[in-house]
């Protein structure tokens, strides 16, 4: 026989179950809000947005389609000039970072801007004036090395790298959201999972629900007149002719 859970049965087990929900969501947010403003590092990010430019001759004042073709080429071939270890060695000797090239690569990101002929380098750092300082360097790096290796000065920079004022990471906020988040659907689970494996009786409706009985009356429970009688029971339990 199944048995039909309406709307009313789900409203009282978030009643009844309302302390394990509540207990749960605010252990979730307290954790979340401890990792994310006492145990997780800022991260700070600085960016330079650079531009990949031909080479004019003459009297050229136009940019032709294959010109064109050839810069987004040459993007994508800049992109592994600035993550080869000849130019990360260099910004890391230039600044003295105390980091090997695999761990300063991790910390470096290329974005190639679609439909154009720009480049973004992104660097994330804990310090943020060391992050803009890197992003710097490494533009500075990378158009010295293009120059030299395949003889052209084509790289313009359009935005220096500021430095950050705000972390980007960690997402404070969308941590804690996402917690509480969590922390609201496990204290559900669980409030729906003990009420599933609590199999005792309570009310006269328990009766008719688990034992299929059908009730014929109710006797009044009066809390405090059991409380006496227990007492008074208790009392009574011990043999008279001992006090005598």
């Amino acid at each position: 026989m199944h048995e039909k859970i309406e709307l009313r049965d789900y409203i009282n087990i978030f009643y009844k179950r309302r302390k394990t929900i509540l207990t749960m969501t605010i252990a979730a947010i307290l954790i979340s809000a401890g990792l994310s403003f006492f145990v997780l590092d800022p991260v700070y990010e600085s960016s330079t947005l650079l531009m990949v430019k031909r080479q004019t001759t003459g009297q050229e004042v136009y940019y032709r389609y294959d010109d064109i073709i050839i810069s987004k080429m040459l993007v994508n071939t800049y992109e592994k000039i600035i993550q080869s270890k000849t130019v990360l060695s260099k910004v890391i000797s230039n600044l003295n970072l105390n980091m090997g090239v695999g761990e300063f690569r991790k910390l470096i990101t290329v974005n190639l801007l679609e439909e154009t002929e720009m480049m973004e380098i992104v660097v994330e750092n804990k310090d943020p004036e060391k992050a803009a300082m890197i992003a710097n360097n490494i533009a500075f790096v990378f158009a010295q090395e293009v120059s030299r290796i395949m003889e052209i000065q084509n790289i313009t920079v359009i935005d220096v790298a500021d430095i950050p004022t705000e972390p980007a990471k960690p997402n404070r906020i969308l941590i804690i959201v996402a917690a509480t988040l969590l922390g609201l659907i496990g204290g559900l689970f669980t409030a729906f999972l003990r009420e599933y494996l609590d199999d005792t009786i309570k009310t006269p409706n328990d009766v008719e629900k688990y034992l299929g009985i059908q009730l014929m009356g109710v006797i009044p429970f009066d809390g405090e007149s059991q409380k006496k009688q227990k007492w008074h029971i208790s009392a009574r339990g011990v043999p008279e002719e001992n006090e005598t």
